[in-house]
């Protein structure tokens, strides 16, 4: 399964080619903040506020949290939620103030993923080892299996075959 954020659709298109390259479902998380829907950040603009949340370590709350993966007050994996969820995912994310976007953050942080293993894909206009640094570290504050993180250039969303094979080098 493939969970991805994007506010500017160039994460979404890898996630697209990562679920044709894997045959697999895809999942949008969205915010209530999307495309300026929220006045929270009218004054400063949409983008200059989220980049703002990914600096300060802030998160943005996802508002269709994936059932199967919502958190409850146990904490606990029933054997019905064990059941149905996937034993491997891959997260998509676009980096914000080099550090994964705050719904992805939010997403990580407030889902249950025990014995599940998360892969993130995180997609940036400059990548560095840096994000790819943080998004371990992201992956290791989680009670998750952490999988490998992948930094790519948003800008490769516009090459679409150069881009499908980079993504199947990458799950081989």
């Amino acid at each position: 399964m493939i969970y991805y954020y994007s506010a500017t659709k160039k994460t979404q298109v890898y996630a697209e080619v990562l679920a044709q390259i894997l045959d697999s479902p895809i999942y949008v998380l969205e915010t209530n903040w999307d495309n300026g829907q929220s006045s929270k950040f009218k004054q400063f603009g949409f983008f200059v506020g989220c980049a703002f949340y990914a600096l300060v370590g802030k998160t943005i709350p996802v508002k269709n949290m994936p059932k199967i993966y919502e958190p409850h007050e146990s904490k606990e994996i029933t054997k019905e939620t064990q059941k149905n969820q996937e034993s491997e995912i891959y997260v998509c994310a676009p980096i914000w103030a080099n550090a994964p976007a705050p719904p992805i953050e939010y997403f990580l942080k407030n889902a249950i993923f025990k014995n599940v293993k998360v892969h993130l894909l995180l997609t940036a206009s400059a990548p560095n080892e840096k994000m790819r640094t943080k998004g371990q570290k992201l992956l290791s504050t989680i009670d998750c299996i952490p999988g490998n993180v992948f930094v790519f250039a948003g800008s490769g969303a516009h090459d679409i075959e150069l881009l499908k094979e980079q993504l199947k080098e990458m799950v081989q």
